[in-house]
């Protein structure tokens, strides 16, 4: 099954929800991206997920530290999904499972700056990540560059 996912990174909250409520009818995912938290925390994630309850709810938490409270409080805010950084600790993402797997949430491990992704893989795959994320920095690829 495809499921199509929209990454909204708008950090001006009108216009996260205007375009979040123009687009549910045609996505799955709603990924409330990591400036949209950074700028209104997990209450964003609690008001989309109530918002559109027919949507799983993505919180781009990008977390490297700090695994189960921070997944935690995003799972108890109406996340299905939350991300921990492939390079934080094996502790960190061992943490972000255990806070998924006793939220009924899912785990997406982001590999930014993670060259080789074989190795990360075998390193990762005891812990049953849900979803792997690609990811080249958005630093990089505004500037058409990659790892």
């Amino acid at each position: 099954m495809i499921r199509l996912q929209l990454a909204n990174d708008t950090h001006i909250k009108a216009s996260f929800l205007k375009t979040a409520r123009e687009v549910a009818d045609y996505i799955d995912i709603l990924e409330v991206g990591t400036p949209a938290v950074l700028a209104h925390g997990v209450a964003l994630v609690k008001e989309v997920s109530e918002i559109l309850p027919e949507h799983e709810i993505l919180a781009d938490m990008k977390i490297v530290d700090g695994g189960y409270l921070e997944a935690a409080m995003a799972f108890e805010n109406g996340a299905d999904i939350v991300t921990v950084l492939g390079f934080a600790s094996f502790k960190t993402i061992s943490e972000v499972r255990k806070a998924a797997d006793q939220f009924g949430g899912e785990l997406m491990l982001d590999t930014i700056e993670i060259s080789d992704l074989q190795s990360f893989a075998e390193k990762v795959s005891p812990l049953s990540p849900d979803y792997i994320c690609i990811h080249t920095s958005a630093d990089l690829s505004g500037v058409g560059e990659s790892m």
